[in-house]
């Protein structure tokens, strides 16, 4: 049976997974708001 985790390295290699992505998640840059969508977003209530 094949398997892709290694039981060996799998607790660093989660931790070291966790953290790039708590780094990315802190680091990314945020906006304020979502700007605003453009008309023909909008149903026709026509």
């Amino acid at each position: 049976m094949s398997s892709c985790v290694d039981p060996v390295t799998f607790t660093t290699d989660y931790a070291s997974s966790a953290a790039v992505v708590a780094k990315e998640l802190a680091l990314h840059p945020h906006v304020a708001a979502e700007p605003r969508l453009a008309s023909y977003v909008y149903a026709d209530n026509s």
